[in-house]
């Protein structure tokens, strides 16, 4: 078989038996015969993840912190750009599993919340109740990241007379958006995290591409 068509017009049990259902399904298809329902509204994720590998390893406390919000302040972003919230925050880190010799240590930490948020400031403080004694002394850690888990929409959330249906400065979160989108992403940011530097563990981008088309620093000139 060379073309649509001749998939189209191939014998349908000898197609089932040597490719199976898949195929068969798409030879259906293209016979005019709807075999997969029409997905209309794209579904929410159940989870929003910013993770990172790093650039070296780190067993600093201090960076992992710093690491771990500025992770939750793009996770946060991203749930605010899709209009969702979230009811449960985790966080985690990893050694090298690439390396079974040394000794591993892979935590994974979660919280629910009492109620769906998209504020930044609520996420990171939560972040940092997760983090206390998170790392331990001796081990280096590669890789590291935060999880928004429940996700939903403001308008479905349901409260009740002790908890609000939902929590967050709206006019803040949408400030703090508009000035990023505006000016590059960490120009308005929380004190915990460090988009506005480069800091050690962050990956390596020694061999990147030139951003010709998207940053003026970097067009070429040529002199004539």
């Amino acid at each position: 078989m060379y073309t649509a068509a001749d998939l189209r017009d191939a014998a349908a049990d000898d197609l089932l038996a040597e490719f199976g259902v898949v195929m068969a399904r798409t030879q259906r298809e293209l016979q005019g015969h709807a075999c997969l329902e029409l997905e209309e509204v794209e579904p929410d994720r159940h989870q929003i993840m910013v993770s990172r590998s790093f650039g070296t390893w780190v067993s600093d406390p201090q960076d992992m912190s710093e690491a771990l919000a500025t992770f939750a302040m793009r996770a946060t972003e991203k749930l605010r750009a899709r209009g969702l919230t979230s009811s449960a925050i985790g966080i985690f880190a990893e050694t090298d599993s690439f390396k079974p010799g040394v000794p591993q240590h892979n935590p994974s930490r979660t919280a629910p919340l009492a109620s769906a948020t998209y504020d930044s400031r609520i996420v990171l403080t939560i972040v940092r109740r997760l983090f206390q004694g998170f790392m331990r002394e001796g081990f280096a850690y590669k890789k590291a990241g935060v999880r928004l888990m429940d996700l939903a929409k403001p308008e479905d959330l349901q409260g009740d007379l002790f908890t609000p249906a939902g929590i967050g400065d709206e006019k803040l979160m949408s400030t703090l958006d508009a000035i990023n989108r505006r000016f590059g992403r960490g120009t308005a940011s929380l004190g915990a995290s460090s988009w506005q530097r480069s800091p050690e563990w962050a990956s390596r981008q020694n061999m990147l591409s030139g951003r010709f088309t998207t940053s003026l620093s970097q067009l070429p000139r040529v002199q004539c």
